[in-house]
Order: structure tokens, then C-alpha cells, then sequence
């Protein structure tokens, strides 16, 4: 496998063609600009720049050339300079543009744009793409370290300059599996049939769409969205039936227009994730935010949806601790684990179970694989957004350690985390209480420990984050006088990982510690790049290697989709 290369990209900015001139306010730029167009323009870009294959690779230079053809006046005439002189402009590291200042340019668009709604014309294309320029300019100084990086200093200097770089874009620019937001989804309102209390909750949440059943709900969101993605040349416009009344209200609700925008983590955008540009059409604003839209953003419209129905206990601190009691370990983390390694290993056992026995330090998952032991530890946690987008590793570390190691804040005695837990629960398997207590028959003495955190939130998959916390696990094995050469370095992947690739687990076509000893193979060699790689990226490098893919529909997802189109 290649080693991880950093590839330098070179953004367009206003600067760079109106040296000369002062960066002009996006309000006073974008205030004629009339508004659905321009959404729609700015979301077909979006699209193009999402579907792009490997082989446009002068994509950025057509879209400018393209969009120069639009222009005018002075706007023109520099572009078209710059396309004929400039050095960088030929060479695959430019760039026109890339998806998070596009959700900028939304965001300042729906802020601004008072103009018309009628075709865009020269000077509103001018001003436009001004407009982008000027926020491309404002994301390239975010990225000045990380793009002068000179190769010097260890991986704690390096991982200082990438985590403030990668994680405010993650969600942006990963790709987002619908799959497993579907699967997610579905097992959540499964849970809420299930439930007295949600049961209730779940009925006002339908009434306030006029649903009768949650698969009315889901159909609604994943069929245009599917249809995009299936789509041989995707679109992010989309048009409901005039009859179809119930669909249109749905989007209705879903529609961004008019409603004020919070510019803190695209928050408006992805609770609205639509434009409504007509009485029955609609444009995704982005592909990602639709696809959350199945799961975390249900989850947030559902604490927002629910008060109204009368259960004014309800809010998303409230949602979220519920689930994480009864929801997301129990149902969704231990459904996940069954049907990934049910099939592998010879010994099972949850952690609800262990607790039964164990009443200390038990796991939340427990597999052995003859000498082997896998150690999960399963977190559903989600980074504070101001966090994430402050750009400042001293505030990213602090909440890593907050949330996964060692809670601190706003207690009188400090909480243990996921490392810490995973060390009580390695210091519990090397004791002997397994073997004692009748849980497991195994010999302490010969184990290799695989300790692995399964978590919920996409930032954690950032560059750095799994290299953070194993020095954190690998310092306190350290300190407790553990023997390091039979533990594993730490493994932290996403559940939706878990989720795409269950049936290559499932099926025996790849093993869990083949993939974790590979992993730590490759952080070991190729220099600090390589170290900082998140265990969910090497994964898929490690199946396209082997010519598996880690979007291929799972049994699982099939059996979902033809329940929710054939009830």
C-alpha cells in the first residue's frame, strides 16, 4: 500500500486577480443578486464538484473557463489573462473553488440576495463569482500552516497543524454513506414502536407530517435521494407531483427559504438541506446534509418537532441521553456487532451481559478469536461544533480528552472515558476474572488484546484523532506496568463503517485483526503522514487493494429498502 502523500491545492482568490483593489463586503456584492438562480447555480456547481470522477482532471479549469464565458467588463478580461499566463493554473493542484466555500456562498447568498428571482445576467454572475473569490481567499488564510508544512518536527508538531485543518471540513468533504444513515434510521424508529414512552413520541411526530406510518417519512427523504445518486447524470433539482400534497408538504418543511440563517457549522443548512425554487420543485443544497438528513438530521428535527405535539419535556440534550441509555448501545451498537463479527470468533458476549458478572470495568463488546481478544468500547459522542471550526488544536485536544478520556469539566470527581475504560477492561481480562468468574475459559497469559472504540460522530475520522487517543491509551498502559507487546494499538472507527462493510465481516472476506494488524503496520513505516491516517480511511484503501468496495448495498440495506417501498 502507497504511503500517504500530502497534496498541496491552490484555490482561486480575489486577491489574485484584483491585486489592487480592496476585498468588496459579500453583502453589498450579493444584494441585487437575484436569489433562486444563484442557489440553484451554486448547488449544480456543488453537485459537478461531488460526482467528479478521477479522470476529469481538468475539472476546475473547464468550470472557470465556462463560467468566464458569463462574465464581463473587467471580471472577464482578467480571468481570461489569468487562464493564458498564469504558471499553476494548467497543473492538476488548481483549483476554482471547493465544497465548503460553496456552502459559504449559499449561506451569504440566502443572507444577502434581495434581488428578483428572474435569469441571472452579466453583472450578477460578476458579482457571484466575486463573491466566491473572496471567500476562497478567507479559507486559504485557515490553511496557511497546513499548506506550508516544510516536513520538520515529530508527529505531535504535525499533529498540532492537521487537526485544526481537517476537522472543521471533514463533514464537507467525506463523502457520507446514505446506507448506513437509512439502516440507522430505521432502527431508531424500530426502537420507538418499541418503546412506551417514545411510542408516544414517535406518534406526534408523524401527525405533524400528516404520516401515518415512520416508512412514509423515510420513503419521502431517501426515494429523491436515491434517485439522484442512481441517477446517470445526477441533478440536484428535483419535482414532487402537483397531487402528490403529502410530498410536497414534507419538503416543504425541509425547504431553507425564509428561514434565518445561523452560520455556525452550516447548522440551517443542514436542518434545511432543500430549496424550494417553485410550488413543486426542489434543489438539494448538498448531498451530505440530505443524507444526514436520514439520521442525525431526523434526530435533531424530531427533538424539534416533538414539543409541539404537546411533550414539552422533550429537547436534544434529552433525545440524546435517552438514546445513549437505551438506544444506541443497546439496539444500534449491539444489532451492529451481531451481524458483523456474529460469524467470527468463537466467543461473544455484550457488555450487558459481562456488567451481570463482571460488575467492574466490563466492555461494551467482548469477541475471542482463539488467542485474540477484541476489546470494544462503544461511544455515541459528539464533538462540540465551535470546537471543531475553532481552528485551534489546544481547544480540539482539551475536547478529545473531555469527551474520550478523561472527563474533567463541570464534575467534583473526574470521569473516566473510552481509554480509560478500555485500561480497566484490559487490566480485568489479563487478571483472570474472566477465567475465574466462568465468563470465558482463556488463559490470560496468552492473550493478544485488540482494544477498538466505536464511535457515532464523523470528526473523530479525522487526520490525527485515532494517533491522539492511542498515545493516550499506549501512555496509561505504560503507566500501569501492562504488558504493551500482547495489547494492540488502539483502533477507533465509525459505526456507519461497521454498518457499509458488515457483509465482508459478515461473510469472512475480511477479518477485523488482519485489517487492525495491517493498520498498525502501516502507521509504523513511511513517516509521519502515514501516522496520522484514520483507521476508516486506511480501511478503504485496504479493500480497494483487495477489489472490495465499502459501498456496496449490504443484505442488511436491501432487506430495509424493500420493507420501506413495500409495506
Amino acid at each position: 500500500m502507497k504511503n500517504v502523500e500530502r497534496r498541496k491545492e491552490l484555490l482561486l482568490s480575489f486577491s489574485a486577480l484584483w491585486a489592487d483593489q480592496p476585498e468588496p463586503e459579500l453583502g453589498i456584492l450579493l444584494a441585487a443578486v437575484p436569489l433562486t438562480p444563484a442557489i440553484e447555480q451554486i448547488a449544480y456547481l456543488l453537485q459537478r464538484m461531488v460526482t467528479r470522477t478521477k479522470d476529469q482532471v481538468q475539472f476546475h479549469q473547464q468550470e472557470l473557463g465556462m463560467w468566464a464565458t458569463q462574465l464581463e467588463g473587467d471580471a472577464q478580461e482578467l480571468v481570461t489573462l489569468f487562464m493564458q499566463v498564469h504558471d499553476e493554473y494548467p497543473t492538476p493542484a488548481f483549483r476554482l473553488t471547493n465544497r465548503r466555500n460553496c456552502l459559504i456562498l449559499m449561506e451569504s447568498l440566502l443572507m444577502h440576495s434581495k434581488g428578483i428571482d428572474e435569469n441571472l445576467n452579466a453583472a450578477n454572475q460578476n458579482a457571484i463569482f466575486k463573491a466566491l473569490l473572496v471567500i476562497n481567499g478567507a479559507n486559504i488564510k485557515g490553511q496557511e500552516e497546513m499548506f506550508n508544512w516544510d516536513g520538520a518536527g515529530d508527529a505531535d508538531h504535525f499533529l498540532d497543524i492537521v487537526l485544526p485543518a481537517h476537522m472543521g471540513n471533514l463533514g464537507i468533504t467525506r463523502m457520507r454513506d446514505y446506507q448506513a444513515q437509512l439502516i440507522k434510521a430505521v432502527y431508531f424508529f424500530e426502537f420507538c414502536m418499541e418503546d412506551a414512552q417514545y411510542s408516544n413520541y414517535l406518534a406526534a411526530f408523524l401527525k405533524h407530517y400528516s404520516f401515518g406510518r415512520y416508512e412514509e417519512y423515510l420513503r419521502l427523504v431517501f426515494h429523491p435521494y436515491l434517485a439522484y445518486m442512481t441517477n446517470r447524470e445526477p441533478t440536484p433539482k428535483f419535482n414532487i407531483d402537483p397531487d402528490f400534497e403529502a410530498a410536497i408538504s414534507f419538503f416543504d418543511h425541509l425547504a431553507i427559504n425564509g428561514r434565518p440563517i445561523v452560520q455556525d457549522d452550516f447548522r440551517t443548512l443542514r436542518e434545511y438541506p432543500v430549496y424550494k425554487s417553485d410550488k413543486t420543485t426542489f434543489t438539494f443544497l448538498f448531498t451530505n446534509f440530505l443524507a444526514d438528513k436520514m439520521y442525525m438530521g431526523m434526530l435533531f428535527d424530531f427533538a424539534r418537532i416533538v414539543p409541539l405535539g404537546g411533550f414539552n419535556e422533550m429537547n436534544f440534550g434529552k433525545l440524546k441521553n435517552d438514546l445513549g441509555n437505551d438506544f444506541s448501545e443497546h439496539v444500534l451498537f449491539y444489532r451492529t456487532m451481531r451481524r458483523c463479527f456474529g460469524r467470527f470468533g468463537q466467543v461473544h458476549i455484550s457488555g450487558e451481559e459481562l456488567k451481570k458478572r463482571l460488575l467492574i470495568a466490563e466492555p461494551d463488546f467482548y469477541i475471542r478469536d482463539g488467542r485474540k481478544v477484541l476489546l470494544f468500547e462503544f461511544k455515541d459522542v459528539l464533538l462540540r461544533a465551535d470546537v471543531k471550526n475553532s481552528s485551534d488544536a489546544t481547544s480540539i485536544r482539551e475536547e478529545l480528552t473531555e469527551k474520550l478520556d478523561l472527563s474533567t469539566k463541570e464534575r467534583t470527581k473526574a470521569q473516566p472515558k473510552a481509554t480509560r475504560q478500555l485500561l480497566n477492561s484490559i487490566q480485568v481480562l489479563l487478571s483472570g476474572d474472566y477465567r475465574s468468574l466462568g465468563i470465558d475459559d482463556c488463559d490470560p497469559e496468552t492473550l493478544m488484546i485488540y482494544p477498538v472504540l466505536v464511535h457515532t460522530d464523523a470528526a473523530l475520522e479525522t487526520s490525527g484523532v485515532n494517533y491522539f487517543l492511542k498515545e493516550k491509551l499506549n501512555g496509561l498502559i505504560a503507566d500501569a506496568g501492562l504488558p504493551k507487546s500482547r495489547i494492540k494499538d488502539l483502533a477507533v472507527v465509525h459505526i456507519d463503517m461497521l454498518l457499509s462493510i458488515q457483509d465482508l465481516f459478515n461473510h469472512n472476506k475480511v477479518t477485523l485483526t488482519t485489517c487492525i494488524n495491517d493498520f498498525i503496520a502501516f502507521t509504523k513505516e513511511g513517516g509521519v503522514l502515514n501516522q496520522m491516517i484514520p483507521f476508516d480511511e486506511f480501511l478503504k484503501y485496504y479493500l480497494a487493494r483487495k477489489k472490495m468496495s465499502w459501498l456496496k448495498a449490504s443484505d442488511e440495506f436491501n432487506r430495509l429498502v424493500q420493507q420501506l417501498f413495500t409495506y
